[in-house]
């Protein structure tokens, strides 16, 4: 669910919240994102400057001790997230170890001071345990990244139903890399899947029986599940096969909170089917000037969808221009930049720094559900005419995505 706050003239506003247990709130001020802890009985006074929240935010009330642990908890993420200009995924395997074991240190120790406060113990083991899971989170990430085979990075996945329902967003993170490292690709290579047909034909059902037979809990399974599922339909990968799955798992789990999504995402993939109308991304350029993806009906797109705050992305852009330049002589084709910052400035320095490219940043909020984005970067293809080849199309370092240029220039 989300929520808006609307401040009056003093920059103050109140809103209620209500949820049936602990649940972990996300809060967005412009680019600034915290969480908050909901807790029954919580009345909290949120206060900070809007332009420097992260120097000036304070939590005081009612169920302030838990959410003054959070923030900074968050803070000591951060800093070792960005120690000495480099993140986990730049370290060697010594130095990431040892970057670890520090950030472990110093999250022992906040822990201890939480369990000082006296607050209630079951809130309190929640806490603790999600704030555990950030060192899953980077292990997994850089095991998973790296290609990793030692048994040092593997670890315990705590299948906790707490913090699956409390929405926790580490928790959320480890069961995602988790899919990624430990079930999908494993499944994948005792599949034989081979290709776009027997990924929808055979894989589906190898992995719903896979995933079945794990014992693990069964919201665990719904959730693995429901992820195979939903990166089918948002790559239009539907088959008799997917659809057997999908009736599988509705049938299975009747009251699964992920429900809505995953139905939302099989009634719209028609939408995003190879052929439709492409839906109009817009934005404006670096000079403020608005644009809209229908401006270039006549060429092939292929467009990256990014964020200067998005490691991954950035990392990717070089691709994007080396693939850019391999197509150089072949006018019909577009190379699209769409940025999601929503700090312009710090948008256009970053950009002012790459080759020649065109760059737009997106005023489109609707783009990442017109498009069943599960996260960036994102890639997605038009035809000259304006409608989809891919909505979610390969990489630009990969054979796939040339194979499809090529075709779309044939064309």
């Amino acid at each position: 669910n989300t929520h808006e706050l609307i401040l009056d003239e003093s920059g103050s506003g109140i809103l209620g919240i209500t949820f049936p247990e602990n649940t972990f709130v996300y809060v967005r001020i412009g680019d600034f994102v915290f969480p908050i802890v909901y807790a029954p009985g919580a009345d909290l006074m949120v206060e900070g400057k809007a332009m420097d929240l992260s120097n000036t935010l304070t939590i005081s009330g009612t169920g302030s001790a838990h959410n003054n642990y959070l923030l900074t908890k968050n803070s000591i993420i951060q800093k070792y997230n960005e120690l000495d200009g480099r993140d986990f995924l730049q370290l060697d395997s010594t130095e990431f170890w040892s970057r670890i074991n520090a950030l472990h240190g110093e999250i022992d120790s906040l822990n201890l001071w939480l369990t000082s406060k006296n607050i209630d113990p079951e809130l309190e083991s929640l806490l603790i345990l999600e704030s555990q899971q950030q060192s899953n989170v980077n292990i997994l990430l850089y095991a998973l990244v790296k290609r990793c085979t030692d048994p040092k990075y593997a670890i315990e996945i705590p299948y906790d139903k707490d913090l699956f329902m409390s929405f926790a967003s580490s928790y959320s993170q480890v069961l995602a890399l988790n899919y990624e490292r430990h079930l999908i690709r494993p499944v994948w290579e005792s599949s034989g899947a081979s290709n776009s047909d027997s990924i929808a034909n055979i894989f589906p059902r190898i992995f719903w029986e896979s995933v079945s037979s794990l014992d693990i809990p069964d919201y665990a399974k719904e959730y693995y599940i429901a992820r195979m599922l939903f990166s089918h339909f948002g790559t239009n990968l539907t088959s008799p096969a997917v659809e057997e799955v999908y009736a599988n798992w509705l049938s299975k789990f009747p009251q699964s909170i992920l429900r809505p999504t995953i139905s939302e995402a099989f009634d719209n993939m028609s939408v995003l089917a190879p052929g439709e109308k492409a839906p109009a991304i817009t934005g404006i350029d670096p000079n403020g000037n608005e644009y809209s993806t229908e401006e270039l009906e006549g060429k092939v797109i292929y467009i990256d969808v990014w964020a200067t705050w998005c490691s991954g992305c950035v990392e990717k852009i070089p691709e994007m221009y080396a693939l850019q330049e391999e197509y150089k002589d072949h006018l019909q084709i577009e190379f699209l930049f769409v940025s999601m910052d929503r700090d312009l400035d710090k948008w256009k320095k970053n950009i002012s720094k790459l080759p020649d490219g065109f760059h737009i940043n997106s005023t489109n909020s609707e783009i990442f559900k017109e498009y069943m984005m599960g996260g960036i970067p994102h890639y997605i293809l038009f035809d000259a005419a304006g409608n989809i080849i891919k909505s979610k199309a390969p990489d630009p370092d990969s054979r796939d995505i040339k194979s499809l240029l090529d075709d779309a220039i044939k064309n």
